[in-house]
């Protein structure tokens, strides 16, 4: 039987150690969601005095009222009317490649959702080589529940960063995945150091050599480029002189810009 306990405690640790602040304080109300979807929990025990059958030799009463609200409201949202698109043409087109019986296959998927609270869907990638390529890999769109959604952010109303957490093949084996979504924004621009020393290495994360600094003060003009290690947010830049890929930590990796990070956008 599927089991749906809240986020897995490895994936939480390790997002925190990325200098992440999982907030999956829903967990406990999930697996109380999970029971009454399920008919697990002690209410439809069947040696209940209130029931006036006496024991139930099945050991449930089984006319699941939480499935059956779920299932009813997941058939009025998919039906013979139902779409999923992009206002972007590309994306949609994409879409309608990959998903074209979306609707049809994701109708327990919602329900599901329904019942747990919460759940989103997202792009995956199954059967990568050990390189990270393959000329074997599936791509897809794959259902989370509400037990493999982390939130990592919020806006005071919505979650607005969250990691899910799944399995994936790479090379032939079964690896755990953490995926984190986050808002796009621009990076790339002028930022001035709010530091008094913040070093330059030649390699994202802190195994990178340090091979120069900026001091408070100083500008540096990063590309597009970013990326989250060893806690922090990366920058990059390519150095003037050497030619060479140039990298800086903007500010912990907190899912938002904060008013303590090591480099200020100011252009």
């Amino acid at each position: 039987m599927k089991r749906v306990d809240g986020a897995p405690e490895w994936a939480v640790r390790f997002l925190k150690r990325q200098g992440y602040q999982p907030r999956n304080v829903m967990d406990r109300h999930i697996r109380a969601w999970w029971s009454w979807y399920q008919v697990t929990n002690g209410f439809y025990a069947g040696d209940r005095a209130d029931t006036g059958r006496g024991p139930d030799p099945s050991g449930r009463l089984s006319i699941r009222p939480a499935r059956a609200v779920c299932d009813e409201w997941a058939s009025l949202v998919m039906d013979e009317k139902t779409s999923i698109g992009s206002q972007d043409r590309a994306t949609s087109e994409w879409l309608s490649g990959r998903a074209a019986a979306f609707v049809s296959e994701q109708a327990d998927n919602l329900a599901l959702a329904f019942a747990l609270g919460s759940g989103c869907w997202a792009v995956g990638v199954d059967g990568v080589g050990d390189d990270g390529r393959g000329a074997d890999a599936v791509v897809s769109v794959d259902f989370y529940d509400a037990g493999k959604v982390v939130p990592l952010t919020s806006d005071g109303c919505d979650s607005v960063s969250v990691a899910l957490v799944s399995r994936c093949l790479v090379g032939g084996r079964a690896l755990d995945r953490v995926q984190v979504h986050e808002p796009v924004e621009e990076t790339g621009g002028t930022y001035r150091c709010t530091v008094g020393t913040l070093n330059v290495r030649d390699a994202p994360g802190l195994s990178g050599s340090v091979v120069a600094s900026y001091h408070k003060g100083q500008t540096v003009v990063l590309d597009s480029w970013y990326k989250s290690r060893d806690g922090y947010i990366w920058g990059r830049y390519t150095g003037s002189t050497s030619g060479k890929l140039r990298y800086v930590a903007v500010g912990r990796a907190t899912g938002k810009p904060e008013t303590d990070d090591y480099l200020v956008r100011v252009g």
